[in-house]
């Protein structure tokens, strides 16, 4: 619902206001939850393993976590203590095993998002004097996000549902435990078993602004001797306050729930910015020959931050810009612009506490298996075994290590009260061409270069990685090295975040970013006898957009390129072009959506997938998208208009689930980026009265 209204009280004197409130309800479906490489203690005479497993395991898993290394059993041991039901049995025996199994008997993930926004403003405003308006007003907004997950196990539930000597009843016997057969192939967890390691848990998120602001603009009737226009001002003033809170459930807290990607920890934090500001647009030169109009503009803006924090430091930031633009000649104007910039840290980079979760790591340097347990390389030597080992790994696994489990491994991260805004320096240079002899048609075309220093940031799984194992950086000694902690059970940088912490990635203000390009805009109309033809395109070219997270980390090109570390696609071209045909009555008109292509890994898969034929991993050809639409105004005050969205199907790009972060690649593709809906159809119908 969006409501606005005004009412002029007096000559100069207006109250406006505005008022918004909006509710939805999202539901996203995920793969089935399960056992994610957790540790659990294993009986010997657990009553779903067969002999062969059993075998296996007891010549090969550790049966005394208290002892240090790996005490395994001899083959009269296991056969003793595969008939040994009680714990108070001498013969009774328990392992300690990684367990790795996706529950798909449990269902799917669900996760429901309610979303309340509401938002209200209002003001007064009006004349000082001929030239001069005042405009002053105050708002205050919250936006609202309940999360329900359902689906999920628990860990601390299939520990205790492994930990059984019968079919019918665990060792633990508390909460009702149901045993669990995750031994066997096939949907062989019972429906009771599923539904005493299911639960649901709910995070709630909060935010509110509140905002105070006036401003005085116009002109106070001053000219530059060479120009007839007056020099136009604006002064004001400007507080804001932003609060956020994150409050978890005690599941979501606990990191107990299975394939979650780690815990939700609480978040409440806040912060008060106080600003000034100040702009001038001055004609300097107007009528004269080759120099129709030459005008100059700049600006300038004080904030001050107050972050809510005991000791927490406060911070205060300049910013300002200064640009011009001249026109020679009719339909030529030559325009540029300078300007810094700032950007403060949001709360959740200031007050979110250190936690483990999920991050994408396709090569772990001391990992010799694949996550299918095929060997793909020898097993570490040299200074390189001694890092793993040092990192956590141990010496009866560390000539087994596996890469990360769908290329996803553990990343440790948090807040930083110490945050400071990161800075930009930007420019443009561009022209507005409207030639007098092509009557309908004009086209901008821009040149941009933005540099970003100070950027709050975080290294990328791949700049953590380099740190320690890139070139001569490999050493016992180096911190970078000795903060990654591996999974003691496999030595891998993935399983259960209490005991692996995988790898460390802070935020700083350590980040540096730079992207230029070009922005080009044309539009032409005309009458072309039996309709009106107007096309307009926009479209970008990207020269370079790179990434360096610490002074040591790679200066990394992300134009056209799709990985991990790059997060989201930046193609190298893009454009939209729609043209349309306008009748008495009916528009018809066809949008087409250019995306460049893009390259991935070298190493990414490449033949052929059952039920996929061919597939092609390491790129992503260009794209182009059709949408059609036609509106028909039936009376003069009711419009239909119709759509069909993607026109001719075209189906996303597949890319494999491990070509890029999982912040974007979800279901073996860029949803963000690429239409996975297919051709789609909408209708609306404008009513006017």
């Amino acid at each position: 619902m969006y409501a606005q209204g005004r009412y002029e009280i007096a000559d100069g004197i207006e109250f406006y206001s505005r008022a918004l409130f909006s509710k939805n309800q999202v539901n996203t479906v995920i793969a089935p939850s399960g056992s994610f490489g957790i540790a659990v203690q294993l009986p010997v005479s657990n009553p779903f393993l067969t002999k062969s497993i059993r075998d296996t395991l007891c010549a090969y898993q550790d049966a005394d976590p208290v002892t240090a290394g790996r005490q395994v059993l001899t083959q009269a041991q296991c056969d003793a203590a595969a008939v040994a039901l009680s714990p108070s049995n001498p013969d009774y025996k328990e392992l300690t095993v990684t367990l790795s199994r996706r529950a798909v008997e449990a269902g799917p993930r669900i996760s429901q998002y309610q979303n309340t926004v509401f938002d209200y403003m209002a003001g007064f405003r009006g004349a000082i004097t001929d030239s001069i308006n005042y405009d002053v007003s105050g708002g205050y907004g919250e936006a609202e996000q309940v999360q329900t997950i359902k689906g999920y196990l628990l860990n601390s539930r299939i520990r205790q549902a492994v930990r059984a000597t019968s079919k019918t009843a665990c060792i633990d016997t508390s909460n009702g435990c149901v045993p669990a057969n995750f031994f066997t192939s096939g949907a062989d967890l019972s429906p009771a078993a599923v539904a005493f390691m299911q639960q649901s848990s709910t995070v709630q998120t909060k935010t509110t602004l509140a905002q105070a602001k006036a401003l005085i603009s116009g002109d106070v009737g001053l000219t530059v001797p060479m120009a007839g226009d007056a020099i136009s001002f604006a002064l004001g003033g400007e507080y804001r306050k932003y609060t956020a809170q994150q409050a978890s459930d005690a599941l979501a807290k606990s990191g107990d729930l299975a394939g979650a990607g780690g815990a939700a920890p609480d978040i409440n934090g806040g912060y008060n910015v106080y600003e000034a500001i100040g702009e001038v647009v001055a004609p300097l030169v107007q009528d004269k020959p080759f120099i129709q109009d030459l005008t100059l503009e700049a600006g300038i803006r004080y904030s001050s931050y107050s972050v809510d924090a005991p000791s927490s430091p406060k911070f205060n930031t300049t910013t300002y810009k200064a640009g011009g633009s001249w026109t020679p000649v009719d339909g030529l104007k030559i325009r540029g612009n300078y300007a810094r910039a700032v950007r403060a840290p949001n709360i959740s980079e200031l007050f979110s506490p250190q936690n483990t979760g999920l991050t994408n790591l396709t090569n772990d340097p001391c990992a010799s298996i694949n996550d299918k347990g095929v060997r793909i390389r020898t097993a570490p030597t040299g200074v390189l075994r001694d890092v793993c080992l040092a990192q956590g790994a141990q010496s009866f696994n560390i000539d087994t290590i596996q890469q990360p489990t769908a290329a996803q491994a553990n990343a440790t991260s948090g807040g930083n009260i110490n945050l400071k805004p990161e800075t930009s320096n930007s420019f443009t240079i561009g022209a507005v061409i409207q030639p007098q002899s092509l009557r309908g048609f004009s086209i901008t075309v821009d040149y941009y270069n933005i540099k970003v220093t100070g950027a709050v940031s975080s290294p990328s799984s791949g700049d953590a990685i380099d740190a320690c194992f890139a070139g001569g950086n490999l050493s016992v000694s180096n911190p970078a090295c000795l903060i990654i902690r591996r999974n003691p059970q496999t030595g891998g940088l993935d399983g259960e975040p209490s005991s692996t912490k995988g790898i460390f990635v802070a935020s700083s203000n350590l980040g540096r970013l730079k992207t230029d390009g070009i922005d080009l805009t044309v539009n032409y109309r005309r009458d072309i006898g039996f309709a009106d033809l107007s096309m307009a395109l926009n479209g970008n070219w990207t020269n370079s957009s790179t990434f360096k997270a610490t002074p040591s980390s790679i200066n990394r090109e992300c134009v056209g390129q799709m990985n991990a570390d790059c997060g989201s696609l930046q193609p190298k071209l893009q454009w939209s072009l729609r043209t349309t045909l306008g009748f008495e009555k009916v528009d018809v008109s066809m949008l087409w959506r250019h995306i460049d292509g893009f390259t991935g890994p070298s190493d990414a898969f490449k033949g052929t997938i059952n039920g996929w034929g061919n597939v092609d991993f390491t790129k992503i050809p260009s794209y182009d998208y059709f949408d059609l639409t036609t509106r028909v105004k039936i009376t003069d005050n009711l419009t239909l208009t119709g759509t069909v969205q993607n026109l001719f199907n075209k189906q996303p790009p597949l890319v494999g689930a491990t070509v890029g972060s999982t912040a974007f690649n979800s279901g073996n593709t860029y949803p963000s980026t690429y239409d996975t809906l297919g051709r789609r159809y909408a209708a609306s119908l404008k009513v006017t009265f």
